[in-house]
């Protein structure tokens, strides 16, 4: 089954409404200076608040490698999503230095889980984009129209990838059913599909995971 993350998470009363409806995943924005960005005090915050069985993504542009590094050793994220100009070698590097020693008995003394995998965001501008999607040394591919458009793009062209990929882009409670059909992606991560107003709507919020849920039954 389809799985389901929320992104953009900022307010407790975001949190509130993912622990009450289980998505898979949530998502936090690491990276200053998006409307949508949460400070590593608020991470620490909404980290506490957050179910612990319900992993947490960290979203990072162009940011370093140690600054990734601080916050998976603390264990305030689970899962790194990459949307800047990372190249591959920096994405092997950072897999590298995430799986090292030192991170792993630092998650550990946390109770959270050791591995912390590596998402990087592509966005598709057409067919030709495909290649390089296919040869990305990350452990997920997360396909978009751009950096938080909130527009769809063309679904036919994630066809024929040979690898899992994560949807994202323009996506709500009215068309995730739609875009898991065609696409068949391995999750689905929804931001400004489940606000009203630019803040997180709890009804939304709960839609968009019964679309999700019922998308491949």
């Amino acid at each position: 089954m389809v799985k389901i993350k929320i992104c953009g998470l900022r307010r407790a009363e975001d949190i509130a409404a993912v622990n009450r409806f289980r998505p898979d995943a949530a998502g936090f924005i690491c990276a200053p200076g998006f409307r949508r960005s949460v400070r590593v005090e608020q991470l620490w915050q909404l980290r506490r608040l957050l179910d612990y069985d319900i992993p947490a993504a960290g979203v990072f542009v162009d940011q370093s490698q140690d600054q990734i590094l601080a916050l998976a050793g603390a264990g305030l994220i689970d899962l790194v999503q990459l949307h800047g100009s990372e190249d591959e070698d920096f994405i092997r590097s950072l897999k590298t230095r995430l799986a090292s020693e030192e991170i792993t008995r630092a998650r550990t003394a946390r109770g959270r889980p050791q591995r912390v995998p590596v998402i990087k965001t592509f966005k598709l501008s057409g067919p030709k984009d495909r290649e390089k999607v296919r040869v990305s040394p990350a452990d997920y591919v997360l396909l978009d129209s751009g950096a938080g458009s909130g527009r769809t793009f063309n679904w036919t062209w994630t066809t024929d990838l040979r690898r899992e990929f994560i949807l994202a882009g323009g996506l709500n409670a009215d068309n995730i059913e739609k875009a898991v059909r065609l696409c068949h992606p391995f999750m689905v991560d929804v931001s400004s599909g489940a606000e009203t107003d630019g803040v997180k709507d709890p009804d939304k919020i709960r839609l968009c995971i019964e679309a999700a849920r019922r998308a491949e039954k």
